[in-house]
């Protein structure tokens, strides 16, 4: 049952990404200029001429609705609020570090493939 509330709560995370930034096209030139491409740009030198932006847009947004919902399950085994905001703020930093990094790295291993 547990599997079905957090898969639940992956689905509605990028439904909700992706209504709100994903399907709008003025939103499109908006997240070029985001602080994750930003970051993809300059820590792993990506040349977003190179690759599909709509497709990493769409990592981005999985990406992103997995540390949320990795995050929840995490301090969802903790009682106290105050453990739960610290674990939290723990767990978001470090999957988001971790996703960027696997994410820039995939980018750039598939920009050498072009």
């Amino acid at each position: 049952m547990m599997v079905v509330f957090y898969l639940t709560i992956f689905l509605l995370v990028y439904l909700i990404y992706y209504y709100f930034v994903l399907k709008r096209k003025d939103k499109l030139v908006k997240f070029k200029d985001s602080m994750e491409m930003k970051y993809l740009r300059s820590r792993y030198q990506i040349s977003f001429d190179k690759i599909n932006v709509e497709k990493t847009m769409h990592l981005i947004a999985i990406n992103n609705a997995l540390i949320i919902t990795i995050a929840l399950i995490v301090i969802d085994m903790f009682d106290s609020y105050l453990v739960k905001i610290a674990i939290a703020f723990l767990v978001v930093v470090a999957l988001q570090l971790l996703g960027f990094h696997i994410l820039g790295w995939w980018l750039k291993r598939g920009e050498k493939n072009v």
